[in-house]
């Protein structure tokens, strides 16, 4: 039937015979009857309706348009807290063993455990108490 050509896309217009009269718009097939109209007895074609057709992403819905995830984000703040809170209990339990000892050296001491993840000492003293 033609080519469909705007500033943003070319696709090819056909008409489709089977089933009901629809226009079919680059694979994507619509009613005939929803994008043909009559005005002043003459037969107009919706333009609005064949450019959102060929340009299907800039009149996308809200709802289908991306929508961030905050999983990830919330899940590495519970991690951190989890961490933070084993530090926390590591601290108190060698403040009762050593209690002359100061916080950095308390802090050297988780560093080495199994707990401290690789995290240095420094870190771990920031995040140990409270």
């Amino acid at each position: 039937m033609g080519l469909w050509v705007d500033d943003k896309s070319h696709c090819p217009i056909t008409l489709d015979f089977t089933g009901e009269l629809s226009l079919k718009l680059d694979q994507v097939s619509v009613p005939l009857v929803d994008v043909v109209y009559v005005e002043h007895r003459q037969l107009l074609v919706d333009r609005g309706a064949i450019q959102s057709l060929a340009n299907p992403s800039s009149t996308a819905s809200a709802k289908s348009q991306y929508q961030p995830s905050t999983l990830k984000r919330e899940l590495g703040k519970q991690q951190t807290a989890n961490l933070h809170a084993d530090w926390h209990k590591a601290y108190r339990q060698i403040k009762r063993q050593h209690p002359e000892k100061s916080d950095t050296w308390i802090s050297k001491q988780i560093a080495k455990m199994d707990i401290a993840q690789g995290r240095d000492s420094e870190t771990i003293r920031k995040n140990m108490i409270g």
